[in-house]
């Protein structure tokens, strides 16, 4: 079956490395203007990149522009390393060697003070932390407590294979909140779709929140400064 031609496209471009307007016209036989608007979608979706050639490649006359794979668009196995490597923790059997391997881990991830400030505080500096590997993370006020909401999974290519990376995420809220975290609903890797949602359990000498339920954060600058929600 033929492939569409922006899929064509992207893995001729992916087998030759770097090619130009004019040879991917003559590949598929369209128009210049008909793959520069393939090229062009392939690099609003961040999969390809244009630039100049090098001085000594280019020819009299206007300069070709060059198209070549963006990094995110290059094969690699990072996936099986990290299956690989989770693989081989899941068989450490000594459970303090295992608690101390997981929370240094949690660590490296997530580096910064465990505690220090308001439960609030906390909460904001593990949203900012959390969204600085891409887990689009916000958190809002219940009337049961704090409920964190992270709407992508940034370990969607394994967590099928390794659910335990959900753990990881709920230790870390009970670790950096010092309060009991349960998960409510997890993201679904058979169909892609889904939000992790975690709740914060307030305990009876829990301080009560400054903030009324119903309003929500979403990584403000200041780590104490409340934001109204959708």
């Amino acid at each position: 079956m033929k492939l569409p031609s922006r899929e064509a496209i992207l893995l001729y471009i992916r087998d030759k490395k770097e090619v130009t307007v004019a040879e991917l016209s003559r590949k598929f036989q369209l128009t210049p203007a008909n793959i520069r608007y393939h090229v062009k979608k392939l690099q609003e979706d961040g999969l390809v990149t244009v630039t100049t050639p090098e001085p000594w490649k280019r020819r009299r006359g206007r300069p070709e522009l060059v198209i070549q794979l963006a990094s995110r668009s290059r094969p690699d196995s990072l996936p099986q390393l990290v299956h690989a490597l989770l693989s081989a923790a899941g068989e450490i059997q000594d459970p303090v060697v295992a608690a101390a391997f997981s929370s240094a881990v949690r660590q490296h991830l997530f580096p910064g003070p465990a505690r220090g400030g308001s439960l609030t505080t906390r909460i904001n500096r593990l949203v900012a932390s959390f969204n600085h590997l891409n887990y689009q993370a916000r958190w809002e006020v219940h009337a049961a407590g704090p409920r964190i909401i992270f709407a992508n999974c940034p370990f969607a290519r394994v967590i099928a294979s390794h659910p335990e990376l959900c753990e990881m995420d709920r230790q870390l809220l009970e670790e950096r909140t010092g309060l009991p975290v349960t998960c409510l609903q997890r993201y679904n890797p058979s169909t892609r779709r889904g939000t992790c949602i975690f709740q914060v359990i307030l305990q009876p000498e829990t301080p009560a929140n400054v903030v009324p339920a119903g309003m929500c954060f979403d990584d403000p600058g200041d780590p104490a400064a409340p934001v109204e929600g959708q």
